[in-house]
């Protein structure tokens, strides 16, 4: 077990045993019945543990990695949970020891008081709310803990040395790799737009907005919170619509096959072929290439073989084929499941690009080169130095530091009147580059200390660099050394220092919990309830340090903020939008602080440059960022079959020095990576057989061929005129003005049909009954929809190409 699982497993769940984070001073009795017991800093405890490897346990397990940072913050002598039975010393490990023994062998109605309150199994409510999952790692530590205490598990010597781990099963710790679970992971918004944009490219203009997902831990891609909502399916609708209305209008773009020559079955069982391919990540069935061939058929009969191609992809494009990525595998003889080439496929191609597999890898799936690791590893390094894989990165660093906020954090006007659109955007320009360039060589410590930075002119002018104009690239943005006191690495851009800050200052608080949550991975309980969290009060007799310094004469605040404010002050030679500031006001600035509480980071620092280069070597950031990129890319949060694999990848990344590729690269050569754990509900055997190779007769059946799309454009309803007249032409585009006269002795409420050429853009004086794909059918408005004998009507409309 890391010791990273295990900040989030006993941190939560021993600290919760007595109040929720600082500040809730209320108490369970079934909880704090017993006296208080207070630590003996001076006398050595006579009291002994039954196995002599239990406070071995005890040091490596519980204290090193969770106790000694996250609980001791509130449960000490004079902290606000110094009147609970759980207090802690920072110096007296024997007494910690004997107070979480003690504290496990107590029970309520429902079992170990440890164990069932954290984890909302307990008689009463815990005020700080259910933080441990029944089965996740954290509640197996619990078990294995309490097992110990009450002797239900065998000392060491009983067990050939052996000493068993949370969930072991008897047999010693478990050091190899585990598969996890099969899983069907809907495409996140992301990647489904670029799916939508790489196979229909002439879509990148149509609207493609979606209702927001869930987020989980910074991440909008967790395979268990990616759900369909009415909402969302209507909006799936909508887009399949649309843009199969497109790709029927651009037909050529996806098929030499010309209908008329060689007939409409042919050129859709062709298409069906190759762009089905790329739709569903694989190729169709047999069974699947017939229904959507008989969908074109029944619609191609009434209106058309442009019209069947329409609503056939519309179809595929509300496919779960399609709308969900397949990580599902066939079944082997021993017990677990193989992804196929395809599967593995599209789990490199979205993982490392964002999007589905390029003519490359669907060629390396189809000719058996994913059948190995070499295979695999040779097309994970190709992907990888694409611009679509710098592109992926840096959205996950987006999405890892929060940097995707930058847009929408609110700041004064008043104050911060030069923090314009146009600069925010700027800043993640900045920080992207600097990312991208750093994955396509480089070791994660350089993101923390590069001493060069891309800035334009609008930027450098913002920081009061220069940068010179005739070094810019095509974009603006010029790469310039920032080897300064002060400046070096993502910390000390704009994007971060403006993301985390106040809106009308800068924010100790804001820009500490993101070092402590997202670099070294520790979650910090929430503050209680009842306790106000307002942020100081403006004084401008004081600095923002001497502000925030409450914090630490606070009881109810300072467990938490002794963790937080030491760091955050380090930027504070930075304001609420990442300018350089030498003084805070009319103050002096003290830019001092510390790093507690971790295993490998521990010291003191001053500046955020000099935080910046211990963040840049510590292997606690390492291990964090292993474990961030995991969640990212397998689309799952704290998988228990997931824990080995993640020691393993923690491991080889600081062996390795911590180089960002191949980092990534032992990720993909995970088992995880090509198989999938066993299912014992699962009934499948075999995969779909998606060698089968159809014909064209197969599909049609011996059906008559449907009706091409008429030659001679639409027909003009009886007692109606219709005259089209191009109005203008350019490039791009055309508008064109129509006029509907009425040539009978009756008042008609006219609609008619005009050709389309290209993609309708607007129309005026008309409305839209059907945009078909050659031919619009429009009807008059409110005044104009009904003519008398004679009576005339003119519309105009305009049109892409």
């Amino acid at each position: 077990m890391t010791s990273l699982k295990l900040q989030r497993v006993l941190l939560a769940a021993l600290f919760i045993l007595t109040t929720s984070a600082c500040g809730d001073e209320s108490s369970d009795p079934a909880e704090f019945d017993a006296p208080i017991s207070q630590p003996n800093e001076t006398a050595e405890p006579d009291w002994a543990p039954d196995c002599s490897s239990d406070t071995e346990h005890f040091t490596t397990k519980l204290w090193q990695p969770f106790l000694s940072y996250q609980c001791i913050s509130c449960h000490q002598v004079d902290s606000i949970a110094s009147n609970t039975r759980m207090v802690l010393s920072p110096t007296n490990m024997q007494h910690n020891f004997e107070t979480l023994w003690e504290l496990a062998r107590i029970e309520d109605a429902t079992g170990p008081l440890l164990l069932q309150h954290p984890s909302g199994q307990g008689s009463s409510e815990h005020t700080g709310g259910n933080l441990i999952e029944m089965g996740s790692s954290n509640y197996r530590a619990l078990e294995y803990w309490i097992g110990r205490s009450r002797q239900n598990i065998a000392c060491p010597d009983e067990t050939d040395g052996e000493e068993l781990e949370p969930g072991g099963d008897g047999d010693g710790e478990l050091s190899a790799m585990q598969p996890g679970p099969r899983l069907l992971r809907r495409l996140s918004h992301q990647e489904y737009r670029n799916t939508i944009h790489s196979i229909f490219p002439y879509s990148i203009d149509t609207d493609l907005s979606l209702a927001p997902d869930n987020v989980v831990e910074g991440f909008a891609n967790n395979t268990d919170a990616l759900l369909v909502s009415p909402l969302l399916a209507d909006q799936y609708r909508g887009i399949a619509e649309t843009v199969a209305l497109r790709a029927a209008q651009n037909i050529s773009g996806h098929t030499s096959c010309d209908p008329e020559a060689d007939g409409p079955s042919t050129c859709t069982s062709q298409l069906l072929a190759e762009l089905g391919q790329k739709i569903f990540r694989r190729p169709l069935s047999l069974e699947e290439a017939q229904r959507y061939f008989d969908l074109w058929y029944d619609v191609a009969s009434e209106d058309g073989y442009l019209q069947g191609i329409q609503w056939m992809l519309t179809g595929m494009l509300q496919s779960p084929h399609f709308l969900y990525r397949s990580e599902i595998g066939t079944l082997q003889s021993q017990g677990d499941y193989q992804l196929t080439s395809w599967e593995i496929a599209s789990e490199l191609s979205y993982n490392l690009t964002g999007t589905l597999p390029d003519e490359d890898l669907f060629h390396a799936a189809s000719s058996g080169l994913l059948d190995n690791e070499e295979g695999i590893l040779s097309e994970a390094s190709r992907l990888m130095q694409t611009q679509a894989g710098a592109n992926k990165f840096w959205e996950f660093m987006e999405s890892w530091l929060g940097l995707d906020q930058l847009m929408l954090v609110t700041r004064s006007t008043e104050d911060y009147p030069e923090l314009t659109p146009s600069i925010r955007q700027s800043m993640l320009g900045q920080t992207r580059r600097l990312t991208q360039d750093v994955f396509m060589g480089g070791q994660l410590g350089q993101l923390f200390t590069n001493s060069s930075t891309y800035l334009n002119e609008e930027l450098g002018q913002f920081y009061g660099i220069a940068v010179p104009a005739d070094a810019a690239t095509s974009d603006g943005f010029t790469k310039v050394s920032q080897a300064t006191e002060y400046r070096g690495g993502i910390l000390t851009e704009g994007a971060f220092l403006t993301t985390y800050a106040k809106a009308n200052s800068s924010s100790p608080i804001h820009r500490g919990i993101l070092v402590r949550e997202k670099l070294f991975c520790q979650t910090l309980p929430p503050p209680p309830a009842n306790l106000d969290t307002s942020p100081p009060q403006m004084d401008l007799s004081k600095s923002t340090r001497e502000r925030y310094l409450e914090h630490s004469q606070n009881p109810a605040c300072s467990g938490c903020h002794n963790l937080i404010d030491p760091i955050g002050f380090t930027f504070e030679h930075f304001d609420g939008i990442g300018r350089f500031r030498e003084v805070d006001g009319i103050h002096g600035i003290d830019a001092s602080g510390e790093i507690t509480g971790t295993q490998h980071t521990n010291t003191t620092v001053n500046g955020a440059r000099e935080l910046s280069t211990q963040l840049s070597n510590s292997q606690d950031v390492q291990a964090c960022f292993t474990e961030q990129w995991l969640r990212y890319t397998y689309g799952l949060h704290q998988e228990p079959l997931l824990e080995t694999t993640l020691e393993n990848l923690e491991t080889n990344f600081v062996s390795n020095g911590a180089d960002i590729q191949s980092g990534l690269l032992a990720m993909v050569n995970t088992p995880h990576f090509r198989t999938r754990n066993a299912d014992p509900e699962a009934t499948d055997t075999t995969a779909q057989d998606l060698t089968i190779v159809w014909t064209t007769n197969e599909l049609l059946g011996g059906r008559e061929e449907p009706i091409l799309d008429s030659p001679s454009g639409p027909a003009t309803p009886e007692g109606l005129s219709v005259e089209t007249i191009e109005a203008s032409r350019w490039n791009s585009g055309a508008c064109f003005d129509v006029v509907v006269t009425n040539n009978s002795d009756a008042t008609i409420t006219w609609e008619i049909e005009v050709p389309l050429e290209g993609n309708l853009e607007n129309i005026w004086n008309a409305e839209v009954t059907q945009n078909l794909v050659t031919s619009l059918v429009v009807h008059g408005v409110g005044w104009n929809a009904s003519l008398a004998p004679t009576g005339t009507a003119s519309f105009g409309y305009c049109t892409s190409f």
